[in-house]
């Protein structure tokens, strides 16, 4: 079970609002509390510890759970992204591929070019470039991601029972109990690298529904390195988790 609480937190000169998923885990042998994003927290707490006692304990990390949301780096726009040299992985095993964005007065609506391994944006004057490229990085989404994942699958020999592109606030991706393998599209703007690694992470949770020594044990032998590239993911991702937000 999970319950959602808000907590007001402030500083000298910020005040912000967390939220933070309280979990009682029949695993946990203590308390762990960790943040998943700039406003929100995760809580994990054992069986024999009351709600109530877990709330108390929330209450006193205000300092800690301030600290922790500004280490977060600010939220990225797309815009900056690719003018800073951002590339873009549709390939089916994720090549990366060049961004050049192009402001053309002459046009009314936006487009999309892609041609030997360049995407050529071109963004109207009468509209937001931001909407525009969040928009279109969506739709690119939906129609690459799930072909890099049947990449995945004949590597893996697992397959989902459905493959879905979302906009999730706290994780690159996920694995439902029936097979359903949903997927952030923001994972496009990710290296080839940390992108291929995600969809092998999710795969093997069609096995295992858990993060046990036999999962990573898996994913180790269909993605060498894993434990090092999810460490990689957690620092090189943590700003691209951001963007278009």
């Amino acid at each position: 079970m999970v319950r959602l609480e808000t907590l007001q937190v402030a500083g000298a000169s910020v005040a912000l609002e967390i939220s933070c998923e309280l979990r009682r885990n029949p695993r946990a042998r203590k308390i762990t509390l960790r943040m998943k994003g700039p406003l929100l927290a995760s809580l994990s707490f054992p069986a024999s510890m009351g709600w109530r006692s877990a709330r108390e304990f929330l209450e006193n990390k205000k300092d800690w759970l301030l600290k922790r949301s500004m280490e977060f780096p600010p939220a990225l726009s797309l815009m900056d992204h690719f003018s800073g040299g951002g590339k873009i992985s549709l390939g089916e095993d994720g090549s990366e591929s060049k961004v050049v964005l192009k402001k053309d007065a002459s046009i009314s609506s936006g487009r999309i070019d892609f041609s030997n391994d360049v995407l050529e944006a071109f963004l109207p004057a009468r509209e937001c470039g931001e909407i525009f490229l969040k928009r279109e990085c969506r739709r690119l989404a939906r129609e690459y991601l799930p072909n890099r994942l049947h990449w995945a699958e004949e590597i893996a020999g697992l397959k989902a029972s459905r493959i879905l592109v979302r906009d999730q606030r706290t994780r690159w991706g996920s694995c439902s109990s029936s097979g359903a393998i949903a997927l952030n599209w923001r994972m496009i703007l990710l290296p080839a690298d940390l992108g291929n690694y995600l969809l092998f992470h999710e795969l093997v949770h069609l096995e295992e529904m858990n993060h046990s020594q036999r999962f990573w044990a898996k994913l180790e032998r269909l993605f060498p390195g894993a434990g090092e590239t999810d460490r990689k993911l957690s620092v090189e991702g943590k700003r691209i988790f951001l963007a278009g937000r």
